[in-house]
């Protein structure tokens, strides 16, 4: 699979950001 270094870029920003959302969800419902 050919990856282009933006492509790899958006998709780890991506990843990051669903992290984010999730770690988020969990301290909301952990208060």
């Amino acid at each position: 699979m050919h990856m282009h270094p933006n492509g790899s870029h958006m998709i780890n920003a991506e990843v990051k950001g669903k992290i984010l959302l999730k770690a988020s969800l969990l301290y909301f419902l952990d208060e």
